[in-house]
């Protein structure tokens, strides 16, 4: 009886951690959920793990990166119109960081015609969970996990993004 007790205490204490995680998660990726939407790309730089800033250039390369694509979407007459955050996966505790899945809807319009498509970020802490990065990994592919993100190559299902689906007019 004891080591039950001890059992379902560990259980509610790893729920209650999971939750924790799960809320903080959440809460960062609709930040940087909401900076794309509105442009605001200092706050998609605060949000995006630093391997990624520091392989497109650095900070500032990432945002004139980014300017440079709203310009092109504009003459394209395509905008982000909105994004919706799901509930993050499963937490996966490697050696060097805490891990997670989170998926999101991103809807756009483009010369009139209002579609989404559905993808995911990957949710990386290197704190204990005290503040997460991103990285949009709809596109990723096994190879730049494994390249990247050697740690969780094999261990975490990040499902790619869809083809977009129409709204509407």
């Amino acid at each position: 009886m004891k080591h039950l007790k001890i059992i379902l205490v560990f259980l509610t204490l790893s729920i209650n951690v999971n939750a924790q995680y799960a809320m903080k998660i959440k809460h960062d990726a609709e930040e940087i959920a909401k900076a794309v939407v509105s442009n605001d790309f200092k706050t998609v730089v605060k949000y995006t793990h630093p391997i990624v800033i520091r392989m497109v250039g650095g900070p500032d390369k990432m945002i004139a990166l980014m300017n440079k694509g709203l310009e092109t979407m504009k003459a394209q007459g395509a905008a982000i119109t909105g994004s919706e955050i799901g509930e993050p996966g499963k937490i996966l505790n490697t050696k060097t960081a805490l891990y997670s899945v989170v998926p999101q809807k991103v809807t756009m319009t483009s010369n009139g015609t209002k579609f989404y498509s559905t993808s995911s970020l990957l949710a990386i802490s290197s704190n204990n969970g005290a503040s997460w990065y991103f990285v949009d990994a709809g596109n990723i592919t096994d190879a730049q996990i494994k390249q990247i993100f050697p740690e969780i190559y094999g261990k975490l299902t990040i499902p790619k993004r869809s083809e977009p689906v129409v709204i509407g007019q």
